[in-house]
This record gives structure tokens, sequence and C-alpha cells, in this order.
């Protein structure tokens, strides 16, 4: 299963089809809860996915057996994407809920926006994770990624969205490796990360991309990542100086469960 394919997947499974992904137009400044626990592995990642123990990290990219040997494949990728991290899993045992809630802070101090955060029971529900995904034996991609969960205005009912950060590939172990120095870049981009997506988070809730998404109003944008040809077309949401912050489209249908804080430097615009 080549690489875009599997994005695609996993922006699929993100996507929420089945679930709202507007917030409502909260009457107060909602709270939000960041919790330690992670997404479902049953219904919110791909089956081959392996989540290390006591962390919020899952390891992928050893997939497609699964297509010919069903459930035993799903076994055998998962099996295989644990043995890729296995002599380093202890260094990937990490969680994001502290830098995840820190970060919230500090956007919210700076941009004077009212929120608050509670330990449980928040009008918002945030998970924060990490995904590496093996390239080959020794280099791996990391994308962190915060599931937002809130009750629909209407309904009652769960509604979801996901924020993506791509970050960047580096070798697995050894000098300048992800699990080097008790995973000091790794933790270091995850927090670079994590901080990009409270801000997006924060604009989102506050209803600062509303406008972007109006057909009448939307942006297209087209664009590559410099590693792959596949191109990927979405709907801009804000241009910064260093991101775009885009809504891809799949399908000619925008998933509006899915945002991505896009680096600049890890992608070149399509006419």
């Amino acid at each position: 299963m080549n690489h875009a394919f599997r994005w695609a997947v996993l922006l699929l499974l993100s996507g929420c089809a089945t679930k709202s992904t507007v917030y409502p137009e909260f009457k107060q400044p909602p709270t939000i809860s960041v919790s330690r626990e992670t997404v479902s592995t049953l219904t919110e990642t791909p089956a081959e996915d392996y989540l290390i123990p006591d962390s919020q990290v899952f390891v992928a990219g050893k997939g497609g057996a699964g297509r010919y040997f069903g459930l035993l494949g799903v076994a055998i990728d998962k099996s295989r994407n644990e043995s890729n991290v296995s002599v380093n899993a202890r260094a990937f045992q990490v969680t994001f809920k502290d830098q995840l809630s820190q970060a919230l802070a500090r956007v919210g101090e700076k941009s004077k926006q009212p929120m608050s955060i509670m330990e449980v029971g928040g009008d918002v529900l945030l998970l924060p994770s990490a995904r590496l995904v093996i390239r080959d034996e020794a280099t791996a991609d990391l994308t962190l990624r915060v599931t937002a969960r809130f009750k629909d205005g209407l309904s009652g009912s769960e509604g979801r969205k996901n924020y993506w950060h791509p970050y960047g590939v580096r070798p697995v172990a050894g000098d300048g490796g992800w699990a080097a120095d008790n995973s000091a870049l790794f933790k270091e981009g995850a927090e670079r990360a994590m901080g990009k997506l409270a801000e997006v988070i924060l604009e989102d809730l506050a209803g600062s991309y509303r406008a972007s998404t109006d057909p009448a109003h939307q942006r297209i944008i087209r664009w590559k990542a410099l590693r792959s040809e596949q191109l990927v077309t979405s709907v801009l949401l804000k241009e910064e100086p260093d991101y775009f912050i885009v809504m891809p489209i799949l399908r000619d249908r925008p998933l509006t469960g899915v945002v991505l804080a896009m680096p600049k430097v890890l992608v070149r615009v399509e006419p």
C-alpha cells in the first residue's frame, strides 16, 4: 500500500462521516479538557497501527498483508510495526496531555481569547497523539494529531474533529534520530506541533474559519508533499508565513472533520 493511499485511508477514518464536524455556537466561552487517553483503535486508526503501551504514540508503515490475508494479515502487519520500534519503544512511551494543556494556556493568554481548561467534563475533550510511519528499516515520518470531541448543539450526539500536523522525517534511532537522547528531538517536535495545533483549535472554536469554508468564498489550493507526487486538493482556511491551514478535499468533497496545519517547508504548491 503506497504512502498516498495510506494517508487517504487515515483521513477517511478521521473524517468522521457519521459524526457532526461543526462546533455548536457556545453561549459562553467553551471549557476544554485534555486527556491522557487516546483515540479508538477500532474506528479511528488503521487496523495495523500499533499503539505503544502507556503512551499516545502509534507506529505504522508496515501494512498491506491485510488485503490478502484478512484478519491474519492485519495481525501480521501490526506485529511488524511493533517489531520495528520494539528496541526503542521505551523512548516513545510519551503522552502529550501536559504539552497541549500548556500550549492552550499560552495561546489563550496571548490572544486574549476567553477559555479555561478543566481536568474533566469540559465542553470539548481533546485527545492528542503522535504517529510514526516507518518508511524503511531506518527512518520514520512523524505526524501529530489532536482529536476533538464535543456535543452536537442540535442532536446532543457526539461531534468529532481531527487536527493534524505533519512534522518531518528522521532516522528512528542513532545520532539525530527520533529516539536519541531519550527521544529529545521527538519531544521537541511534539511540543512545536502541539503549540501550532493549540492555535488552530482555538481559532476554530472561535469561528475564525467559518467564512473560509463558505462555498461562495472558498479558496482552493493544490499541493504535493516534497516526497510525493500525489496531488492534494484542499480548501485554504488560512495562510500564515510558515503554514497553510487547510481542509483536504477527497472525492470532490471537503473533509469537514479534518484540518491540517501544513508547514510550507514540507510542500510545493501546484497551479
